[in-house]
Parts: C-alpha cells; structure tokens; sequence
C-alpha cells in the first residue's frame, strides 16, 4: 500500500492529527497511541463507536508510528472517491464518523 497524499486535521485534542490517502482506496485517520494511556483509549473507543454506530466500513491499520518508543498508533481508513481533494476527504470524516473537522 502507497500514500498518496497526507494532511493534518486539527479537532481540538492535544495534537493534530494526520490523514493519510492511500493506494488502497482508503483515507486513513491517526486516531491515538494503542495502549499509551487513558486519553489515548477514550479517543479509540469514540472513534470505534462512531464507525460501529454509522455503520461506515472501516478498516483499522498501524501505518506509522509517530512516536515508535510510546505505543503502536492506530489508524481507521475509511473509503474515499479516487480524485478526493482534502475537503472532500474531510467532509466524508466529518459526516460518516462526526469528527469536528
């Protein structure tokens, strides 16, 4: 799987988090550090009750780990047109899983 294209989406949490669109149809969300804390788990679960309630097919991936000596970063991809543009891409988060993008 290739990336295409990255950018950051700011949701007020402690950090931005990236978008990455990848070869394999998916635009995929940094959600949190799996394992790290308390925060970073409340952030997985809303994340993961949102895709379960919306019923938006997600598929969850380790693409990168932003910091490899924390925790494994996981990240929910969810499919994307192919010629998405970044609002377009946002727009779709912001609808299928209420992220306030």
């Amino acid at each position: 799987m290739e990336e295409m294209y990255s950018f950051w989406a700011y949701l007020g949490w402690s950090k931005p988090r990236e978008i990455k669109v990848m070869s394999d149809g998916r635009a995929y969300f940094e959600i949190a550090e799996q394992g790290h804390c308390d925060t970073c788990r409340r952030r997985i679960e809303n994340f993961s009750s949102a895709a379960r309630n919306s019923g938006v097919d997600v598929k969850y991936s380790y693409l990168f780990d932003r910091y490899p000596s924390d925790a494994k970063t996981l990240w929910g991809g969810i499919v994307v047109p192919e010629k998405a543009t970044e609002a377009d891409v946002r727009k779709l988060f912001k609808e299928k899983l209420n992220l306030n993008m």
